[in-house]
């Protein structure tokens, strides 16, 4: 009877080390790699955007343009071909919030 009280309590502080090891901060250093194995710092930003429009009234539909930062929704349909965009204001610059890094460059993808 004592050697199993003696093994359970054992068990029990066993778990609680165990436990309070997993909440202690990792010796490594994080991963600081994005897509494609490059820093967030080092994706290619030279004040440019590639975008891609999509859509039925789209003359030049999945074909990616690449714009200056502070291009239009109205300059970048232009380009596209794109007619028939109701919901976007034309003359609001593209917004990078919606871009996405692929490969080291920023992408933005547009359903019309």
């Amino acid at each position: 009877m004592k050697g199993r009280l003696l093994a359970a309590v054992a068990a029990a502080a066993l778990v609680l080390i165990v436990a309070a090891a997993a909440l202690l901060p990792s010796p490594a250093p994080p991963r600081t790699e994005g897509l494609g194995g490059k820093t967030r710092s080092a994706a290619a930003y030279d004040d440019t955007l590639n975008a891609v429009v999509f859509g039925e009234n789209v003359l030049h539909e999945g074909r990616t343009f690449r714009v200056p930062y502070g291009c239009t929704y109205g300059e970048l349909f232009a380009l596209a071909g794109a007619e028939d965009v109701a919901g976007y204001d034309l003359q609001a610059p593209l917004s990078f919030a919606d871009a996405v890094l692929l490969g080291g460059e920023y992408y933005l993808y547009i359903v019309v």
